[in-house]
């Protein structure tokens, strides 16, 4: 038998001190006193704490702050008892010091952070702060297996005490629950009032010490009377239930917890625990912290930290896992939850606050339900939706959560789901001894056990609700100096409900059931709604889903209302005066114009249709992932008035775009937008029906050639925003063939601004979205486009042909939403910028305003984008096209990820995957533009006709560009400096700066990096990031490139060598025209198409030549910027000439046509020109000219 007498006296005598047996409840609030601020890492400085209860979930939290955040502290000793295995194996402490706590994944933080993943460093530096004690708070002894010299130090050194061990069972039994709870806390006390430099011993309880008062009651920081049946001491209660055989025990169990109005042992022991030790403290100062129900970490060590089943958290994991559905609460209860990071952050402040005031006892509430109040609704809510989206593996069905106030409609509940079911199989598997039917009676007893368990367990706290002050906790907060504030937070209104229990959940899926979920607000569309045990999945989620259109208006009703506007009537009018038609004829021209332009919605049909979509897509991709929050955020968005009318602005890199944004707004319930498509649709038969009943409207690509058109279209479209359907357009025009965002097209972005500019709604929100692809669809069709192939014409037979698509693979697709764009806040931001700025009614304003706004979009586009590791695979394969073995092609890839990551770009690729798995499996999904060659990986290029992987490949690498664009225009300006000056003599800033302007100059057609093109570079900038980087160095005001750095430094060179290659051969092509016409013209000129075709064909002639490096550099769009930068430097001039006006419409045909202008037309001039660009090339100088080929290589056949 256990001696705990001696834990009851003031002295050390060990016996019972029966003189003091009445209890008295000391104020616990200080007189008024004048508190200095407190440091937290200034009190812990140099300081040495005791620590039990340091292996259980509550802890190692602590242990892992106190490492990260104080490294002043001097020592921390946990003491840790032995542990046996179910095999019988002990497990000493210091093994259990390794192995459950610094090998825990909760350090993984600190490790990442404070020793560069270095794992053994981080163990030898814990070890130093860190030193388990062997003992057991259940023992009477509980320094069992340690020496006493050693007791004899811990006495001398320790000074602050943070107890935590507890059992935390809500049903275990009475003598344990006291063992380990009461006698356990004040063995702990006992070391406290024997150490000599005791500055606080702190007891971990619970804020529902005080669960037995009345429920919506507020409870204060104090002690409020609690007495036994009896008025028996709790002393003599105890002694006498350690006596007590386990029958009797149970009895006396029922008994307390009926006549102390507790729910549970845990509870009752709390408050036993607290009450003795306020009774027994002796000059010891206490802090009593009280924590409601704990869950998981809300920020710390990351966010959804949770190692342990307990409390709230098994009820989650078990409604993730299908095993219970329903619940005794009342939804719209106070649900007092808070992190346990926050405790944390408690357990190491209230000890401080303590030791330095003059009360030596204080109460601590760390709770919510005062500060920042959620209702169990919440709770339920956050559930659902990550595991609808996030199934465990091992979940046995949906999961479904229902707390029901009312006992009889759950008790009815509980009969309907479950029990009539359980006595069915349960008597069919004992009549006909079926094994199948007995492991399903088993599994539904299961169910009907945990159902009880949990009701048993918890009603008591989801159907009553407390609000507990936290006025103490809230002083030792407001001590905290400004820049400790957010290390050690108690700030409760930074929790936000809705996402905390999905991380809840997420940490029960990742750290509990050891799988590998997404992180808990991505969720995979496909999979999302997606259930075990039932084969209707698709139908129920296209006619559960919330999504549909705003349309409250017919087709015919809008075509009326479009034809009867002033716009469209007054352009028809000058139509007909225009052509002499009469009036109806005219009008008739119009009504055929809306019969093809004007979307059709059906809820009906994107019911059906999102059906099929999701069968197509599941056979095509692994997942489309979304983010939950930001679906949230826009379905919220699309219900404030405010915000006006919603305007989706995605990427364009696949027909798949056209379909995938209305998908998730189905799924989420958001308002389904009306899509701007191109005409070209109307050739494929049906599809253009079903796409018209899925919202799309179609427009030409050159609206304004039609003024009745434009018209038409403008007033259709102001219509849609003015009665609050969203659009969704694409403003890059068209897609991008090359993988990289296209500068912006203004025609459409400028009808939608004139919605608002015309007061035709109060406000519009752009929302910029990106979607991004492992492997594109149209990867093939785009390559052949950029090298010069037709584009083919959309029509049902050609869709048929590409049908096999469907069975092919192409990995993932990522949606981001970027910031929303106020456009009236926009306009007042541009207003404060320049005062006079009015784009209401100052045409240049109004240009100002649009070419700001689509640089914006297309900026945030990018700044949005996630980067997929098939980008990253194909530019470390162009980067060495010479070949690469799979242990360097690995290292390199995780290599490029940090890089994305450090200049913040986000790369789709999850902590839980290997660099091994990501890399095996992009390969895969490229696998057809990669060859293996003698253990070397290389672009599978075999014939002259495979030279089009390299573009394909170059799709995927232009996808990060924009990250690194501002450092490769330095290290590229660099290089033309050539290797001896850049790596010997260095080079001068200023000469540095000049190139730098002039590449930059040179290239800004190609890639969006700023938000405003027009603002100036600070290269200065630039140039010291690359230091930091240790890409460059400087010397006497020199750039100098490191040798040890080169291998890098020709990495950020490489990304733009290729459109250096495509534009200096560009230039080159311009030779062509002073040799195509007669020696009497003064001025030559071709038409563009022909130009950019004969400019393709000879930088493929220069390439086979070996006198191009880059295939890549043969890419049409690349070689169409040039031109467009050519024109812009007035070295070329463009003119649009009439070559045919249709007779019946009046709409013009117009062919571009291209001249070169003096004075470059003088042979000095251009080469001039040519060779500036020459020496930015990889390997040459300006002085280089052997590689201009003779004239009669310029003049092709075409």
């Amino acid at each position: 038998m256990l001696n705990n007498n001696n834990i009851f006296t003031e002295g050390e005598s060990g016996r019972l001190d029966q003189d003091n047996i009445l209890y008295s409840y000391p104020e616990t609030l200080d007189t008024e006193e004048i508190l200095p601020p407190l440091s937290i890492k200034e009190f812990y400085r140099d300081k040495i704490i005791f620590c039990t209860g340091c292996t259980g979930f509550l802890g190692k939290v602590v242990v892992e702050k106190i490492l990260r955040c104080i490294p002043e502290i001097k020592k921390v000793y946990l003491l840790v008892r032995e542990k046996k295995t179910k095999d019988g194996k002990v497990i000493a402490p210091t093994e259990r010091l390794l192995n459950e706590i610094l090998r825990s994944p909760i350090m993984d933080k600190i490790i990442g952070e404070n020793f560069r993943g270095d794992k053994k460093a981080f163990e030898t530096y814990a070890l130093t702060k860190i030193e388990g004690v062997s003992g057991d708070v259940a023992d009477d002894n509980i320094f069992i297996g340690t020496s006493e010299e050693k007791v004899q130090q811990l006495k001398k050194e320790v000074q602050v005490i943070i107890h935590s061990a507890a059992t935390i069972g809500f049903m275990e039994r009475l003598d344990i629950a006291i063992n380990l709870n009461v006698y356990g806390s004040l063995r702990c006390l006992r070391f406290a009032k024997q150490c000599e430099n005791i500055l606080c011993f702190t007891h971990i309880s619970t804020a529902y010490t005080n669960s037995n008062l009345k429920s919506g009651r507020k409870i204060e920081e104090k002690f409020y009377p609690f007495k036994l049946p009896n008025n028996e001491p709790i002393e003599e209660f105890c002694e006498r239930v350690k006596k007590l055989t386990p029958n009797e025990i149970e009895k006396v169990n029922d008994r307390i917890l009926q006549l102390t109005k507790y729910p549970n042992t845990y509870t009752v022991t709390k408050r036993m625990a607290e009450a003795l030790i306020t009774k027994y403290k002796g000059n010891v100062p206490v802090a009593i912290v009280r924590p409601t129900i704990v869950g998981a970490a809300l920020r710390e060590p990351v966010p959804g930290w949770i190692d342990t089943v307990s409390a709230g958290g098994s009820v989650y994991l078990f409604v993730g896992l299908g095993i219970i559905s329903l619940i005794p609460g009342n939804t719209n209860g106070i649900s007092d939850q808070v992190p346990v990071d926050f405790v944390a952050n408690a357990m190491i402040i209230c000890p401080a606050d303590v030791a330095t005031r003059k009360t030596k006892l204080r109460v601590y509430h760390v709770g919510t339900s005062s500060a920042n109040p959620g209702k169990w609704q919440k709770t339920v809510t956050g559930n659902l939706r990550y595991w609808h989206s996030h199934q465990p593996e091992k979940s046995v069905s949906r999961a479904d959560f229902n707390m029901i106030y009312n006992r009889y409609l759950y008790n009815t509940q509980l009969f309907m789901r479950y029990t009539w079911l359980t006595h069915i199989y349960s008597v069919l598997a004992v009549v006909l001894q079926n094994k199948k039917h007995n492991k399903v009676a088993q599994g539904l007893q299961k169910m009907m056990s945990k159902h009880n368990m949990f009701k048993q367990s918890f009603s008591h706290f989801t159907l009553n609700e407390w609000f507990f002050d936290i006025t103490n906790l809230e002083d030792a907060f407001s001590r905290i100096p400004k820049e400790e504030k957010d290390t050690f937070s108690l700030d409760f209104s930074l929790i936000n409900w809705s996402t905390y229990f999905m991380y809840f959940c997420y940490g029960l899926h990742k750290y509990v059931l050891k799988e590998n979920p997404t992180p808990p607000t991505t969720t995979d569309l496909l999979k999302s709604n997606e259930y075990n045990l039932n084969l209707f999945n698709d139908i129920e989620f296209a006619f559960s889903a919330a999504g549909q259109f705003k349309d409250s208006v017919t087709r015919d009703q809008v075509k009326q209302m479009v034809l009867q506007s002033k716009a469209v009537q007054l352009e028809i009018r000058r139509e007909a005066e225009k052509t002499s038609k009469r009036f109806v004829e005219v009008e008739n021209r119009a009504l055929l114009m809306m019969d093809q332009m004007f979307a059709d919605p059906n809820n009906y049909a994107i019911r059906a249709f999102s059906w099929i979509l999701r069968k197509v897509w599941r056979k095509m991709y692994h997942s489309i992932i979304v983010d939950s929050d930001e679906m949230i955020k826009l379905k919220d968005l699309s219900k404030t008035s405010s915000a006006g009318t919603l305007v989706f602005i995605p990427t364009h890199r696949s027909y798949v775009d056209f379909l995938i944004l209305s998908y998730a707004f189905f799924v989420y319930g958001i308002p389904v937008p009306h899509i701007a498509a191109s005409e070209d649709f109307l050739n494929m038969f049906l599809v253009s029906t079903l796409f018209r009943y899925s919202g799309a409207f179609f427009a030409r690509k050159d609206i304004a050639s039609d003024s009745l058109y434009k018209a038409i279209f403008t007033e259709y479209v102001h219509s849609l925003l003015g009665d609050g359907n969203p659009v969704e357009f694409f403003v890059e025009g068209t897609r991008s063939r090359a993988g990289k965002t296209l500068h912006p097209k203004f025609d459409l972005l400028e009808i939608i601004s004139n919605a608002y500019l015309d007061n035709r709604v109060e406000n519009l929100t752009l929302v910029p979205i990106h979607i991004g692809y492992e492997k594109i669809v149209e990867s093939e069709s785009h390559s052949t486009e950029l090298l010069g192939g037709k584009k083919k014409v959309e029509s049902l037979g050609n869709l048929l042909k590409a049908s096999s698509v469907v069975w092919n693979k192409y990995g993932d697709i990522h949606v981001k939403v970027a910031e929303p764009i106020s456009l009236k806040d926009y306009v007042e931001q541009l207003k404060e910028e320049n005062s006079s700025f009015d784009p209401f009614y100052n045409k240049e304003d109004k240009t100002e305003l649009v070419k700001r706004l689509g640089s914006k979009i297309t900026y945030q586009l990018n700044q949005s984008s996630v980067i997929m590791p098939t980008a990253l695979i194909a530019t470390i394969l162009l980067t060495y096209r010479e070949g690469i073995s799979m242990d360097e092609l690995q290292a390199k890839t995780n290599w490029l990820k940090r890089q994305i990551i450090m200049r913040g770009g986000t790369v789709h690729w999850s902590d839980q995957q290997s660099t091994s798995a990501v890399v095996t499996r992009a390969l895969n999904l490229i696998s057809h533009l990669i060859t293996k060659n003698k253990h070397m990986l290389e672009p599978a290029i075999e014939a002259k006709a495979d030279y089009k992987k390299m573009i394909e490949l170059s799709y995927y690498k232009n996808q990060i560009i924009y990250l690194f664009y501002r450092e490769s225009i330095v290290t590229c300006a660099l290089h033309s400096f050539g290797a001896k000056q850049f790596i010997e003599q260095g080079v001068e800033i200023s000469e540095l700066k000049k190139r730098c302007e002039y590449l930059n100059n040179l290239l800004s057609e190609e890639f969006i990096f700023k938000e405003n093109p027009f603002s100036e570079e600070n290269y200065d900038k630039i140039i010291e990031l690359l230091k930091e980087r240790g890409i460059l160095t400087t010397r006497d005001d020199k750039v100098v490139v490191p040798v040890i750095s080169l291998e890098n430094f020709k990495f950020f060179c490489s990304l733009l060598w290729p459109v250096i290659d495509s534009y200096w051969g560009a230039s080159m092509s311009l030779l062509s025209l002073l040799f195509s016409g007669t020696e009497q013209e003064t001025l030559t000129s071709s038409k563009k198409s022909v130009l950019l075709e004969r400019s393709q064909w000879f930088i493929e002639k220069l390439y086979f030549e070996q006198k191009v490096h880059f295939y890549e550099a043969c890419s049409l769009e690349t070689i169409k910027n040039a031109c467009t930068v050519f024109i812009k430097w007035g070295i070329l001039q463009s003119t649009v000439q009439k070559v045919q006006e249709n007779g019946k419409t009046g709409v013009e045909q117009t062919e571009e046509f291209i001249t070169l202008l003096p004075p470059y037309t003088e042979i000095d001039q251009l080469f001039s020109f040519v060779g500036e660009i020459q020496q930015y090339r990889k390997g040459t100088s300006r002085t280089e000219r052997s590689i201009i080929p003779p004239t009669d290589f310029l003049q092709p056949k075409l």
